[in-house]
């Protein structure tokens, strides 16, 4: 019984010495990273609409400087000297409210035939 216990057991460490240069390959994670990257991109672009959407309600003003001049009737668009800015007239329960336009959206009326 000792011989055949021996026997095996030697059998066995001479296998795994014969099996050769074993390799083990790391992957970087177990989790898949493209999900986090995507969960990061969303965020921060989330982050930026709310900074952007914060900064467009700031822009809401309920007077503009009297040195502003009405440059386009059809879409009640100011333009002040003072400040070189354009505004936006809009009617809120019988006042008006101004905001103040992007360079974008001042681009996009001026190219629009009136």
């Amino acid at each position: 019984m000792k011989r055949i216990l021996m026997f095996t057991l030697s059998s066995v460490l001479s296998l795994s010495v014969n099996a050769g240069n074993i390799t083990i390959e790391k992957n970087d994670s177990l989790i898949r990273n493209d999900v986090f990257d995507e969960k990061r991109a969303r965020a921060e672009e989330y982050k930026l609409n709310e900074e952007e959407r914060n900064a467009q309600n700031s822009r809401w003003s309920s007077s503009i400087d009297p040195s502003c001049g009405l440059l386009k009737n059809r879409y009640l668009l100011y333009f002040c000297a003072s400040n070189r800015r354009y505004y936006k007239e809009y009617e809120s329960g019988n006042r008006p409210q101004y905001r103040e336009l992007s360079t974008s959206e001042v681009k996009k009326i001026r190219n629009t035939k009136d």
